[in-house]
């Protein structure tokens, strides 16, 4: 199962980043561009007054006003261009800080290091930081590929009708 873990990551980190490329298409279509996005709804307060609600091809109907009931206002607010950007920047930093997790390295005796693990600053090969050569290059003998595949499945969650991590 460790070894499936390696490509689980990989799947997931995929799928999420394709996620939310499309969500910052989504959120820039009616813009062009980052800046003209943010300042559209930086002009209303953070609460956008007006949105592209319709794009028919024809024309762009823009509703003014504001919501008439909950799930209206809930729309408006999730799909706000602006908050969609800063939902896909921080989704983009949790996803590098995630993946940015390391094996496990014991300095002093790393024959007790990851099967995966490299010397911390050294771009070896992965194993490389474990002095067991029955270990060393094999899967991931720490728990952080694990760990990494079950945040990676949360985050790809928001993207799952059900919500369910294990089913991404």
């Amino acid at each position: 199962m460790s070894g499936d873990l390696t490509a689980r990551v990989a799947e997931l980190t995929a799928a999420i980043e394709a996620h939310l490329a499309e969500d910052e298409a989504t959120a820039l279509a009616p813009f062009g561009d980052d800046e003209t996005a943010r300042s559209w709804t930086a002009d209303r307060g953070g609460h956008p007054d007006a949105l592209p609600l319709v794009d028919d091809g024809w024309h762009r109907t823009i509703v003014y006003g504001h919501a008439t009931t909950p799930a209206v206002a809930a729309h408006i607010a999730r799909n706000d261009p602006a908050r969609r950007l800063r939902d896909v920047k921080a989704t983009r930093d949790l996803l590098a800080a995630i993946l940015a997790e390391q094996h496990d390295y014991n300095d002093g005796d790393p024959w007790f290091s990851c099967s995966q693990a490299t010397v911390p600053g050294d771009d070896g090969e992965p194993g490389s930081g474990c002095a067991n050569d029955e270990r060393a290059g094999k899967p991931c003998d720490c728990g952080r590929d694990a760990r990494v595949a079950r945040l990676l499945g949360i985050i790809a969650s928001e993207w799952n009708e059900t919500g369910d991590a294990d089913a991404t």
